[in-house]
Parts: structure tokens; C-alpha cells; sequence
């Protein structure tokens, strides 16, 4: 949280801290998703670290594979947005 308020927000901040998190937690792939009504998923994707192919929010239970970790981010009652993480862990 230190480095959010030492470097101010914006996408390059996003991406450091996205790295960290993923490196910290041993995934290979992290997104930040924002909310955006006018997407059809309510969720436009902001930064990506690593494959891109692999930090999409969706997942299918009936397939072999992982499901990934969704971290929604909240303030009260207001859905900011997504953190995708998907790795071998």
C-alpha cells in the first residue's frame, strides 16, 4: 500500500504492484479488472502481467481445468473491480 500512495495511481503503479502480488504468491499470470457498464461482462481489463490468454475472469467447472482466483475488490457496498490470479501454486 506504501508504494500506491509513494507512486499515485495510474497504470504503470497498477502494473507494479499487480507483478508483486503475482510474484509474491507464486501465480504466472495476474489482471486487474475495472467495472465498465458498457461491457457485456461489466468488467473491463485493465493491466495484465504475464499470459493474457489465462487471466480471463470466467470459468468453466465441468472442464480439467484450474479454476482461478478471484479477488473482487470492494469499498462498502460498491464493486470496484477484479484481480485475476492463475498459476501453478
Amino acid at each position: 500500500s506504501s508504494d500506491l500512495v509513494r507512486l499515485g495511481p495510474g497504470i504503470e503503479t497498477y502494473e507494479v504492484l499487480l507483478a508483486r502480488v503475482a510474484e509474491l504468491f507464486a501465480f504466472d499470470a495476474a489482471a486487474l479488472y475495472v467495472t465498465d457498464d458498457e461491457q457485456p461482462s461489466g468488467l473491463a481489463q485493465l493491466v495484465v502481467i504475464g499470459d493474457a490468454d489465462r487471466t480471463e475472469p470466467a470459468w468453466n467447472p465441468s472442464t480439467a481445468a484450474q479454476a482461478p482466483e478471484r479477488l473482487p475488490l470492494i469499498v462498502g457496498s460498491r464493486n470496484l473491480g477484479l484481480i485475476v490470479l492463475r498459476g501453478e501454486r
